[in-house]
């Protein structure tokens, strides 16, 4: 795996940079290099190290079979400060990498079919609405679903982001495997909430799996970027998945306090099997302009 500064200097000769990714390794993290994410690597949802699936975050049923431009960790500067990603390689398939083993991987595909039916419902609620606008809180119903399947999806691909989940909530994961219901960590949290713009995946401290395609963040801008009639949210979440018109947290409880999302974590306590109508309260937020500046922030509903 080759790793370039910013004089395209391999990273193993240049102490900073192979300083700045072992930080993001031992962080719980997965460094995106020029030749995307490693197959070989530890998975997000149980002990195994070793060879990897590819892993759609969201799967694929959710529409995500697009191109995606996965962000890549290419530099640090002089003093060690200032990592940077930058565009990778557009990829046909939609967002995905190695995340999940493929034991793992299939377990979640048991819960994935739940994504068009919440997907669909809320869209054609939403579709009645002009614009709204924002901080707007919308009450929503979905019908004959499962929140405990749905959850568990979502889940599956935030806690392949960022391994550093995994020994964080171990119950969480069991349920995730197991499909148990589960009381949830007193700590944990999980928002939804409905936001405008553009699909995007990230893990917490600076990894961004996927962004707009021709954007340029740098690891300061990699927050929630969310806007909310209190200002930008700047809380650095543990994961994020943006798929429009949802967007989904996860955070310990201490500091949920600053997003807009409401809290779902009590999902983990449903059966996935069970199927019921779920009513939602969800406020709109949007996405930071200035953040990714190519892009313009629309909803797309």
């Amino acid at each position: 795996m080759v790793l370039l500064d910013s004089d395209g200097e391999d990273a193993k000769t240049n102490p900073l940079m192979s300083l700045a990714f072992d930080i993001l390794v031992l962080m719980g993290t997965r460094p995106t290099t020029r030749h995307g994410i490693d197959k070989n690597g530890e998975c997000g949802l149980c002990p195994h190290i070793g060879r990897l699936s590819d892993t759609h975050i969201p799967p694929e049923c959710a529409g995500n079979t697009e191109e995606f431009q996965p962000m890549v960790f290419t530099r640090v500067d002089r003093h060690g400060q200032g990592a940077t990603y930058e565009p990778g390689r557009v990829k046909e398939g939609g967002v995905r990498g190695y995340f999940l083993c493929v034991d793992c991987n299939g377990i979640a595909s048991k819960y994935d079919a739940e994504w068009p039916r919440w997907l669909d419902a809320i869209r054609a609620q939403v579709m009645t609405q002009r614009r709204p606008a924002l901080g707007t809180t919308l009450p929503l119903t979905v019908q004959e679903v499962r929140p405990g399947a749905f959850l568990r999806s979502v889940l599956a691909g935030m806690f392949g982001i960022k391994l550093a989940l995994k020994a964080r909530w171990p119950t969480v994961v069991d349920a995730i495997r197991n499909g148990s219901p589960t009381a949830p960590p007193d700590d944990f949290w999980f928002g939804m909430t409905l936001a405008d713009g553009f699909p995007h995946v990230e893990g917490g401290s600076g990894v961004m799996v996927a962004a707009p395609i021709g954007t340029r963040p740098s690891l300061v801008q990699l927050s929630s970027g969310l806007l909310t009639t209190d200002g930008y949210i700047e809380e650095m979440p543990y994961a994020v998945i943006g798929w429009p018109p949802l967007s989904f947290v996860v955070h310990d409880v201490e500091h949920s306090a600053v997003y807009p999302h409401q809290n779902f974590a009590s999902w983990l306590a449903d059966d996935p099997a069970d199927v019921r109508d779920v009513d939602l309260l969800l406020k709109v937020v949007r996405r930071r302009p200035d953040r990714y500046p190519t892009v313009a922030a629309s909803f797309g509903w």
